[in-house]
This record gives structure tokens, C-alpha cells and sequence, in this order.
């Protein structure tokens, strides 16, 4: 059955009065005049559309910069459709529809120009194709079987969003148009085959955003893979650094070890030393004491011997012998007596040097005591320090050890998204 009935077919039907043919005569001139309205720029409409979904090329196919993603516009899709007014009735619609084959919907505008319902071509045709259609619904408004409820986005929306409302609508509604408004006003509408270039669109982004992603990653991969080769080659230097400064603070702990072991030594010579001087100035004041005693023998030997000699000159003759004795005897006194004198001076310096030896040596005892205190503490810091080697070895081990891991595990990535991005091109 023919869908649409051309309108001299339909006032022959319809009939009537002369008033009513005259009254149909003016709807007919009517009509005449919005086919020229409404499709005077529908030829330039379908040739915008038909150029900007040309120009919807695959998304990876074009020349758009790293980390920059292409606008995708819902104005270039539009599809201009004709506008109704909703007194209009439903014969005069379906002459809208016939003089305009590609228009797959009209839109009814309410009294302020704004969209307010939508009338799809192939649901309308089929209110309108019964038997008794033209007697019951030529002569009401074709706003009356318009879709109050059909989807309607401005043409600011995102096109991921319109396609997910898109998707959301109920079976019946599935394959109407989606009306696209700007400032209230309608912009054009987007068919179902609109959506799905859309989308394709969207994927071809989403796709070629990925691809980038997976390409910046496997840069990034890289240059980690390079950072962490150099950060498991510092930790191979310098695991092998505080190798060499355990092996020289060993050694140096074993020369501290020899130098502590050697004041302590001097130390102990020292003590021997100080303890010998000691006992010589004992000797010194003893020597001294038999040197007093000595000089009181010769005192009284020279007095003796000039006691000797006295009675000797008394004795005359006799006594010559024993005064030639006597005075030997009293010079030996004399000389003994000068011979102690010189002793005890010579005690008395000696024990001075040996009093100051014995301050010095307590002295330097003292100092070698500090010293052999400051070269223990100095083999403490020593093994703390090798302690503190070895623990910086063990980690700069473990970095090593993770790094090598981190390596491999980059590497292990960089190969997924490879092959990621080979499967992607493929």
C-alpha cells in the first residue's frame, strides 16, 4: 500500500462542501509556501552533513600531536529536518514529508520556537496509512502523534554522554532521532546511523589514545629501565667501594691494634722505669747517709792524728816515727774528708736528675696513658665504622638486587605493551 497519498489524491477523498474544497484549496497553497521555506537550504544542509562525515576519518589516521585528543563536535553530524508548527495538521505534514525524501523526522516547535516534539516519517506513516486515516486524523494536528519525551541534548554535550543516553532508550524509542538544540533552538538531529559514526569516532580516539598511552609508557618504561640500570651499576660501585673501605678499615684497625698494643707496652716500661728511679733515689739518699758518716770518721781520723802528733813532739826522739804516721794519717783524713764532700755533691745532682726523671716519667706515663685511652676509643670508632660499611654494603646489595628486579620487570612490561601495541596495528 502506498504510504503517501499525494495531496489532490487526498481532497478527492476527503470531499465535502464547495467551502471545504476552497478551504482545502488554502491549505494546498499553504503547504506550497512552506515547501519553499522549510526546503529551500535542505539540498545545502545534506551536502554540510555529507562533507563533515567525509571528513570523519579514522581518528588514528590523522595528524593530531602527542598528549592532544581531536574535538569532536555534535553540530558536524546535524542533520537539518524541517520544523512544524503544532497547529499543523497531519495532511500538510505528510506534505512536508514528501517534499522532503531525506528528512527522516520533522520537529514541532511550540510558540516560542523551541523544540517540543518529535515526529518520526516511518511511525507516523503507519498512524496514517489505515483505512479510515484520512477521514480520522487529516483534519487534527500533527503534533498529536509526536514523541513529547524523545531524546533532545544540546549541542555542547559530550558525544560519549548522548551515546550512553542514547542506549538507555526503551525498545520503542531505539531507532528515533536525537534532537540537537543550541540556545534553545534546534540545531539539526542525529539519526541512529549518526550515533554509530559517533561512536566509531570515539573508538578511533579511545584507540589512538591508547596507542599513544601505550607509547609514552614504553618511553617511560625505558627511560626507567635506563635509570635503573645506572642506579644497579652505583650500587655495584659502590658495594664494591665499601668492600675496599672494609678491607683498608680492617687493616687500619690492625695497626691501631699494634699502636695500642705498643703504648701499652711504653706504658708498661715506663711504670718500670719511674719504679727503677724511684729506688735509685732510695740509694742516693742512702749513699748520701754513708757519705755523712764517712766524712765523720775522717773528722775525727784528722783529729786523732793531730792528737798523735802532739804526743809524738812530747815523745822527742822516740816519737819522730810515729809523727811521720800521724801526719800521713791526718792528711788521708783531710783528703777524705774533700773526697765525701765531692761525693755528696755529686749524690745531691744526681738526685736531682733522678727526681726529675722521675717527673718526667710520669709525665710522659700520663701522656702515653691519654694516648693509649684515645687509640681505644679510635679502634671503637674504627669497628663502628666497619659495622656501619658492612650495613651500607648489605643495602646498596639489596638496591642492587631490586634494581636488577625492577630492570627485568621493566623489561618484562615494555615487552607486553609491544606486543600491545604490534596486536593494536595488526
Amino acid at each position: 500500500m502506498q504510504l503517501l497519498i499525494s495531496v489532490e489524491e487526498n481532497l478527492d477523498r476527503v470531499g465535502g462542501s464547495e467551502a471545504d474544497r476552497e478551504t482545502g484549496q488554502a491549505a494546498k497553497d499553504n503547504i506550497l509556501l512552506r515547501r519553499k521555506e522549510i526546503g529551500q537550504n535542505d539540498h545545502v544542509s545534506r551536502k554540510k552533513r555529507e562533507a563533515a562525515q567525509t571528513e570523519t576519518v579514522s581518528f588514528s589516521e590523522k595528524d593530531v600531536p602527542s598528549g592532544q585528543s581531536s574535538a569532536i563536535s555534535l553540530t558536524d553530524y546535524c542533520l537539518s529536518v524541517p520544523e512544524i508548527e503544532q497547529q499543523l495538521g497531519c495532511f500538510e505534514a505528510l506534505a512536508v514529508f514528501r517534499d522532503n525524501p531525506t528528512a527522516p523526522c520533522l520537529v514541532v516547535k511550540d510558540g516560542e520556537g523551541s523544540p517540543a516534539g518529535l515526529l518520526m516519517r516511518d511511525a507516523f506513516h503507519r498512524k496514517l496509512s489505515g483505512r479510515f486515516a484520512a477521514e480520522l486524523f487529516y483534519a487534527h494536528p500533527a503534533s498529536r502523534f509526536a514523541d513529547k519525551e524523545a531524546l533532545m541534548v544540546d549541542c555542547k554535550a559530550s558525544p560519549s554522554v548522548l551515546i550512553g543516553r542514547a542506549l538507555q532508550r526503551t525498545e520503542d524509542r531505539f531507532y528515533d532521532c536525537v534532537m540537537v538544540t543550541e540556545d534553545g533552538r534546534l540545531k539539526g538531529v542525529l539519526t541512529v546511523r549518526d550515533l554509530m559514526v559517533l561512536s566509531g569516532r570515539l573508538q578511533d580516539r579511545a584507540e589512538q589514545e591508547r596507542r599513544l598511552a601505550v607509547e609514552g609508557s614504553c618511553v617511560h618504561v625505558g627511560e626507567m629501565e635506563s635509570v635503573l640500570q645506572e642506579a644497579a651499576s652505583a650500587a655495584e660501585t659502590a658495594r664494591a667501594e665499601c668492600s675496599r673501605m672494609e678491607q683498608w678499615i680492617t687493616a687500619g684497625s690492625g695497626k691501631l691494634d699494634h699502636v695500642h698494643n705498643s703504648y701499652l707496652r711504653v706504658e708498661d716500661r715506663m711504670a718500670e722505669q719511674r719504679s727503677q728511679v724511684e729506688e735509685l733515689l732510695q740509694n742516693v739518699s742512702g749513699i748520701a747517709s754513708l757519705t755523712e758518716e764517712i766524712g765523720g770518721i775522717a773528722g775525727t781520723s784528722e783529729l786523732l792524728a793531730l792528737n798523735a802528733s802532739i804526743e809524738a813532739a812530747h815523745a822527742g826522739v822516740h816519737g819522730q816515727g810515729f809523727q811521720v804516721v800521724a801526719g800521713e794519717v791526718r792528711s788521708l783524713a783531710h783528703h777524705t774528708r774533700r773526697l765525701t764532700a765531692s761525693i755528696s755533691s755529686l749524690l745531691g745532682r744526681i738526685g736531682n736528675l733522678a727526681a726529675r726523671t722521675a717527673e718526667l716519667t710520669g709525665a710522659a706515663t700520663g701522656d702515653i696513658s691519654g694516648s693509649a685511652e684515645e687509640v681505644a676509643a679510635a679502634k671503637k670508632l674504627f669497628s663502628s665504622l666497619k659495622s656501619a660499611v658492612s650495613t651500607v654494603e648489605q643495602a646498596d646489595e639489596t638496591a642492587c638486587r631490586l634494581a636488577r628486579q625492577s630492570v627485568d620487570r621493566a623489561l618484562e612490561v615494555k615487552s607486553r605493551l609491544q606486543a600491545m601495541s604490534d596486536f593494536t596495528e595488526r
